[in-house]
């Protein structure tokens, strides 16, 4: 058996953070040097020659790798550049640093008090723990029907997707005509509701995280009914994987907003450094080619600047500053835009024509990618996928 290669690496990427936090040096280079060693370690953490352990390609396993080592790395060298600064003129301790570090691992924050009241030590009465338990029951009911759809969609989707894209489906997708797009955009759109859906186990952990904390904490959301989304600015932006795009917001956006740089600056670096992570995700776990998987967020970045001013309206603040009495501006909150069908129709179909050029590097793997995780679906799911019929003869 060999070393533990990976846990090294990642504990080596942590101590390197920690030393430039606790040493404050000032010299650029330096600091330079432990965002090129952050590098270098994360891809050898993603090369199978340096771990005997390394996890078989086309898997969720190492697809899962890949995007945990680079949301670390992206998180770490911000904290190299700037963040550490910040977080020592803030006084935090290294707990709370260290918090922050990890925090995208797991994301959890004190409730706000929205969904469910608090219960602290000094409010235990029965009043309070009886407005607690039918408050969170309430919640726990409404997250969990959206549970049991999202769990019904997933497997109705995978088996639909492991019964049509077979052999012969898979070599009409590469075949590279006109028919073998539209049936990647069909297939690859059924695919993206799969992989929406499979994310419920996020949504069961809101419930855990709510109940064992007794109110006090809340699991983040993931997502947000993206497919509702009445832009390409709304999608990316309040509704699908909040947790990357809070990463991409503090690490990339808002430090370069406080350079000086352009918010249209700030978007693009966002959506490049997202494109290359998702690049790297598809090389390392499919080996296939860079150019698409790249030229996909470019793509929604030209939508997003030259065709939503069309689409996007704005719902008017509606939360007053308590200091200022000013109204708040709401953004990064899922109901700050307003839904517009034709904006709704737009965003489906655009996204629809461009997953292709990501996504559909998965769905031409066939079963060796569709059939990852559990594939034991419930009857009732096996059933109305077999009702389905697929595209191709």
């Amino acid at each position: 058996m060999g070393l533990p290669v990976f846990p090294i690496g990642v504990f080596a990427m942590f101590s390197i953070v920690c030393v430039i936090r606790d040493r404050q040096p000032k010299s650029f280079f330096l600091r330079a040097l432990g965002c090129f060693t952050i590098i270098v370690i994360g891809g050898l953490l993603l090369h199978p020659f340096f771990d005997p352990d390394f996890p078989a390609p086309v898997t969720i396993d190492l697809m899962m790798r890949v995007a945990m080592v680079w949301m670390l790395a992206i998180n770490m060298i911000y904290q190299i550049l700037d963040g550490v600064d910040k977080s020592k003129a803030r006084g935090e301790s290294w707990v709370q640093f260290l918090g922050s570090l990890c925090w995208y691992m797991f994301p959890v924050n004190w409730a706000q008090g929205k969904d469910y009241p608090r219960l602290t030590r000094s409010s235990l009465s029965l009043d309070n723990v009886v407005s607690f338990l039918r408050a969170i029951s309430e919640f726990a009911l409404r997250v969990g029907s959206l549970v049991a759809i999202q769990y019904s969609l997933a497997h109705i989707s995978q088996q639909y997707l492991l019964r049509c894209v077979d052999e012969d489906a898979v070599m009409e997708m590469r075949s590279g005509s006109q028919r073998a797009y539209v049936t990647t955009i069909f297939y690859t759109a059924v695919h993206s509701v799969q992989v929406v859906c499979a994310m419920f186990t996020f949504e069961i952990l809101r419930i855990v995280v709510a109940i064992l904390s007794l109110g006090n904490l809340e699991y983040a959301k993931w997502n947000d009914n993206p497919f509702v989304s009445s832009s390409i600015a709304e999608f990316w932006g309040v509704r699908y994987n909040r947790i990357v795009h809070q990463l991409l917001v503090s690490a990339v956006y808002k430090p370069l907003l406080e350079r000086g740089y352009s918010k249209r600056i700030a978007v693009f670096a966002c959506f490049f450094v997202s494109g290359v992570l998702h690049v790297n995700v598809v090389y390392t776990t499919f080996g296939e080619a860079l150019a698409p998987a790249m030229a996909f967020f470019m793509i929604q970045l030209v939508a997003m600047f030259f065709i939503d001013p069309f689409f996007v309206v704005k719902r008017k603040p509606s939360v007053k500053d308590p200091v200022t009495g000013k109204p708040k501006p709401n953004e990064g909150r899922g109901d700050c835009y307003q839904y517009n069908f034709a904006g709704h129709m737009f965003t489906v179909m655009f996204l629809a024509c461009t997953l292709p050029l990501y996504l559909g590097t998965m769905v031409k793997q066939g079963s060796r990618w569709l059939g990852q995780g559990d594939v034991s679906a419930p009857a009732f799911a096996t059933t109305t996928a077999q009702m389905l019929p697929c595209i191709l003869p």
